[in-house]
């Protein structure tokens, strides 16, 4: 009986190989995607449009590219439809550019992993501006301010003041 590469059953070895193949074609999609979106769309809705990640499916049928916006306040729906609606420009662009033999479907995703990282940085951020260290745990006490939470100067009161 015939096996595959590395002694391993013929079924595994092409999962494996199935798997960096969509991965590399997810990347090429991606670099393709980024190129079109800078140097050849010309809606202004796109023109802070980042794609952060193309996933695309072992088949190769179906590409889920994931974007973000450079303008935070930008309308995440517009740009969506902008994106939907250039799909046809953008698998010819693929086409030209990678030499597959069907060109996957695109299905474009807001990428919110992105979101709750800057809001994870803002808050660290505001940490850092409230004057505390940022490796110090929030909840320890001054060690230099007395039981009124009142900072002292010195750290002792003169003799004879109570």
């Amino acid at each position: 009986m015939a096996r595959g590469k590395g002694g391993r059953g013929g079924s595994e070895a092409r999962g494996g190989e199935e798997h960096r193949r969509s991965d590399r074609v997810g990347h090429e999609i991606q670099r393709v995607l980024s190129e079109l979106l800078v140097r050849r769309t010309k809606d202004p809705r796109l023109a802070d449009v980042a794609i952060t990640t193309v996933r695309v499916t072992p088949d190769l049928k179906l590409a889920r590219a994931y974007f973000t916006l450079f303008d935070e306040g930008a309308d995440r729906k517009a740009v969506l439809r902008a994106l939907e609606h250039a799909t046809p420009f953008l698998r010819r662009g693929i086409a030209e550019a990678i030499s597959l033999r069907y060109v996957p479907d695109l299905d474009f995703r807001f990428d919110e992993a992105l979101v709750g990282a800057r809001r994870i940085d803002a808050l660290l951020r505001g940490l850092d501006r409230e004057g505390r260290p940022a490796d110090a745990p929030a909840g320890e006490p001054d060690p230099d301010a007395d039981p009124d939470g009142q900072a002292s100067a010195g750290g002792s009161r003169p003799e004879g003041e109570a």
